[in-house]
C-alpha cells in the first residue's frame, strides 16, 4: 500500500481463497472492507462466506469464463500461478487486470529460482523425477516451465523467472510493478505487487 500510494482499501478479492488461510488476516487488517472469496472448491467458498462474511464467487477451470461483478482495490492470489501452464497464467493476469480498480493493487506469488533450486536439489513437489528434471531444464532455457502432476491434466508445477513474468505483465497493459520480493512468501515463493495505472 505504501508503494502504491494507497491509504485505504474498500473491496478485496481473495483468489483462490481456499478455506481462508490468508483471508482471515485480510479481514482483520481491512476491517471496514468488503470481501469476495473465490475458489473452484465450492465448500471452501461457502466456508469463507459463513466464517468471514465474504461474498461467494465460484471459479472455473477456464479463467476466461469467470465473471466477476465490479472492481477491487486489492486482489490477493497466493499459490495459484505456481500451478498453471503458460496460457492459463496469461488468462489469469488478464482477469485480474480487468477486475482491478484504478490504482488498485494485485499481489500474486510465483515459483522462481528458489523453487527451481529446490527441484534441482531433489525435491520433486509431487512430480515424477523425469518431469522434475525436464521442468528445471526447460526453466533454465526459457525462463518458464510447466509439468502436470501425475494423472492430472492442466494442473501441476510451474517455474517462471521474474523476467518472464514481467514480459507477460507488459502485454496485459497499464500494470506497474511496485514490489518484487524473491522468495518473500514463507522464504519460498516470489511475490509481485502491481498497480493499475497509466
Amino acid at each position: 500500500m505504501r508503494a502504491a500510494g494507497r491509504s485505504g482499501i474498500a473491496r478485496v478479492l481473495d483468489f483462490p481463497s481456499g478455506y481462508g488461510r490468508v483471508l482471515r488476516f485480510l479481514v482483520c487488517r481491512f476491517s471496514g472492507a468488503c470481501f469476495t472469496a473465490c475458489d473452484l472448491d465450492r465448500q471452501a467458498v461457502e466456508f469463507c462466506s459463513r466464517t468471514f462474511g465474504a461474498s461467494p464467487l465460484y471459479s472455473k477451470s477456464d479463467f476466461r469464463e469467470v465473471e466477476i461483478d465490479g472492481e477491487f482495490d486489492l486482489i490477493w492470489c497466493g499459490s495459484l500461478l505456481t500451478h498453471l501452464d503458460r496460457q492459463p497464467t496469461v488468462d489469469l493476469l488478464d482477469l485480474f487486470h480487468k477486475n482491478l480498480a484504478w490504482n488498485g493493487i494485485v499481489i500474486f506469488t510465483t515459483a522462481g529460482e528458489n523453487v527451481g533450486a529446490r527441484v534441482r536439489g531433489g525435491i520433486t513437489y509431487g512430480l515424477t523425477k523425469e518431469s522434475a528434471f525436464r521442468l528445471v531444464g526447460d526453466y533454465g532455457r526459457m525462463g518458464f516451465a510447466y509439468a502436470d502432476y501425475p494423472g492430472r491434466s492442466g494442473y501441476g508445477i510451474s517455474l517462471m523467472s521474474p523476467e518472464w513474468v514481467r514480459e507477460q505483465v507488459s502485454r496485459v497493459g497499464n500494470l506497474r510493478e511496485v514490489y518484487y520480493g524473491p522468495a518473500a512468501w514463507d522464504h519460498h515463493q516470489d511475490v509481485f505487487a502491481l498497480i493499475k495505472a497509466g
